[in-house]
């Protein structure tokens, strides 16, 4: 069915906001280079969300992405959400906090079912990344019809310090949706 995407993109000086049928693509980058929120639609209708910020900067941006399903047979759904979330933290010193998350949330008809998060908090330089996968099994009969409803968000902010410090999330969204699949019961 139909898919639908509710794009929000922010920095501490500029905003984005976009409803479509197709995935927009956004990149805002104050001219200070203090923050930057995109989503990319490299992989669409796959979302993927980045940001980042420097010194005093915050950066977020998230797809909230809705699409439909029809059953075509009685028994288990499985939808399998794939995804990548990373975060470097560079020219972070002593007493200095640099901050990046990412969240992915599903529910299914309008009905908190299913969620997960990767929060990840830095106060030193490094490197952290993780390929996760969110499984949501549910029962189905012939005919049903449905809405799932994915949010991918990824935040980056630093605290204000004298000496630059950044952080960058990147690459954080659906990576592939994996597979809706049926398994059909077995009779009883």
């Amino acid at each position: 069915m139909t898919n639908d995407y509710d794009v929000i993109a922010t920095t501490t000086t500029l905003e984005d906001t976009r409803f479509s049928s197709s995935l927009p693509s956004v990149n805002l980058s104050e001219s200070n280079g203090f923050a930057f929120a995109q989503v990319d639609n490299t992989f669409d209708p796959f979302p993927i969300t980045s940001a980042g910020a420097h010194d005093i900067g915050i950066g977020t941006s998230s797809v909230i992405w809705s699409f439909g399903y029809t059953a075509s047979g009685t028994g288990t759904a499985v939808l399998d959400l794939s995804f990548f979330t990373s975060v470097d933290a560079l020219n972070v010193g002593a007493g200095e906090v640099a901050v990046g998350s990412a969240l992915i949330n599903v529910k299914r008809s309008g009905v908190q079912e299913a969620g997960a998060q990767a929060f990840f908090f830095l106060t030193g330089g490094g490197h952290d990344g993780q390929d996760s996968h969110l499984l949501y099994s549910f029962n189905t009969t012939a005919g049903d019809i449905g809405e799932f409803i994915v949010t991918v968000a990824s935040q980056a902010q630093v605290k204000p310090v004298p000496v630059p410090a950044a952080v960058w999330l990147l690459g954080s969204g659906l990576l592939g949706l994996r597979a809706l699949r049926r398994k059909r019961l077995a009779a009883a």
